[in-house]
């Protein structure tokens, strides 16, 4: 039988003792499956399994995003379902293609070394997560919207668009609404939860008068790359549900950033990593300027570091489904409609599916690129509505790990930040980071096997 959870107050206990590691250690202490706040809590592979595969539980969204769709300006992708989530994906869809993104890796390539070339030789950036939400910007409003960096329309753009998140990531409790339970004390936290909905609202008034001329431009223009404004706009998207859309659009490839700044912190932690990734990298591209897709075959090494930050930082801790029909779990019938919550990190950390599941160690996936445990690894999810962003995430993550190892040293000087306690992390803190250009390449002639 499916056992009682924690208490609101005891998870948000644990929670800010524990910070992360409180998500596995939850698990352990309750069960794999638990019931909390009228939820089902899972991280039993083979349930997420049947959730995630089974069509009949992906046709309804959990009302737990249906919830969180009433933020102004967040209602998109992942808030639909049936017919409008078909349109809505399939107007989107031809920049979220293979073939497509891998026309880019030259444009993203340049457009790194482009937003590098501001640092000076010793410049001590503030915080290297908000450089890279800089970069990230312009690489998602081009490969999506069709924008040229630099172009004015495009920083005011990009600029509302990293405004609107980061208030909506606030590492402060008084401004989230994606807590693991709310309780009595949320109450007293409306006025704030309510101001803030408030300034969200009139963030997203001004993307939409940004999204408003851009729609105007490319009326008139050709018809040129697919792109989200005209995929939307022949979808039949009122303006404003466009500009909520591409809102949602760029906030889901901020987690991109945000898995890029775990690698760097990884491998400031981690130095020998730099050693072996830059050795393979001149191993595999020799002279030429960056990797394509073409090259991951090689890049052996540097897709398993890749894997082991998806692991180590899932860039949200938890997902929703929603039961299509009736089904058994621990010998419990659970209803249709029953609303369940998918522990990722959990998943990603549990010592039952992982050796030493809180070390950093890339090599895990030098025999297989599997987990052990099927469902166990899910960072992209799967079935019907897994992440249609993989390839992208995929392609940006190496092509500017290579940019910037190639041609810069990062020292972070914050080996031990705290994540957040939110369903959705970023760092509580900021990353202070030393940015000195390479002087000479010549040390990378050494292989990775050399340096293993």
């Amino acid at each position: 039988m499916i056992g009682k959870g924690p208490t609101v107050r005891e998870a948000k206990r644990l929670l800010k003792t524990r910070r992360q590691s409180a998500w596995v250690e939850m698990v352990q202490q309750y069960g794999k499956n638990f019931w909390y706040q009228g939820l089902l809590i899972s991280c039993d592979p083979e349930l997420v399994k049947k959730l995630l595969m089974e069509k009949v539980h992906t046709q309804k969204r959990s009302r737990l995003y249906t919830f969180l769709g009433w933020i102004p300006g967040a209602k998109g992708l992942i808030f639909l379902e049936g017919e409008q989530w078909r349109q809505g994906t399939q107007a989107v869809m031809p920049t979220f293609r293979k073939t497509y993104i891998d026309n880019f890796p030259q444009f993203i390539h340049n457009t790194t070394l482009a937003y590098a070339s501001r640092w000076q030789d010793g410049e001590r950036l503030d915080d290297l997560f908000t450089s890279l939400m800089e970069l990230g910007a312009a690489i998602a409003l081009h490969i999506g919207c069709g924008l040229q960096p630099g172009d004015q329309l495009t920083d005011r753009l990009a600029t509302e668009l990293m405004r609107y998140k980061s208030q909506t990531m606030s590492p402060y409790p008084r401004d989230r609404l994606d807590e693991f339970g709310w309780d009595v004390q949320t109450l007293f936290r409306l006025p704030w939860i309510l101001i803030d909905l408030l300034k969200l609202r009139w963030r997203v008034h001004r993307i939409y008068k940004i999204i408003r001329g851009m729609l105007l431009e490319q009326q008139s223009a050709s018809s040129g790359h697919p792109n989200w404004l005209r995929g939307l706009q022949s979808a039949g998207l009122s303006q404003a549900q466009i500009a909520n859309q591409i809102n949602h659009l760029y906030g889901a490839f901020n987690a991109i950033d945000f898995s890029i700044t775990c690698a760097f912190y990884e491998l400031s932690r981690h130095p020998n990593w730099v050693t072996i990734l830059r050795a393979e990298f001149k191993e595999v591209l020799g002279d030429r300027p960056y990797p394509t897709r073409s090259d991951f075959p090689l890049l052996t090494h540097t897709l398993n570091f890749m894997q082991e930050v998806f692991r180590m930082y899932p860039v949200t801790m938890a997902v929703a489904r929603r039961t299509g029909a009736e089904i058994e779990v621990d010998g419990e019938q659970i209803p249709k409609g029953t609303e369940v919550m998918i522990l990722l990190y959990a998943l990603h950390h549990h010592p039952d599916f992982w050796e030493n599941p809180e070390t950093f160690n890339p090599q895990r996936w030098a025999t297989s690129s599997s987990p052990c445990i099927p469902y166990a690894y899910i960072p992209f999810l799967d079935g019907p509505r897994q992440c249609i962003g993989r390839h992208w995430a995929e392609l940006e993550f190496v092509v500017i790990l290579h940019a910037l190892l190639r041609h810069y040293e990062l020292e972070l000087l914050n080996h031990d930040a705290r994540l957040t306690t939110f369903l959705i992390p970023r760092f509580a803190e900021a990353l202070p980071c030393i940015v000195r250009k390479r002087k000479t390449r010549d040390s990378d002639s050494e292989t990775a096997l050399d340096v293993l």
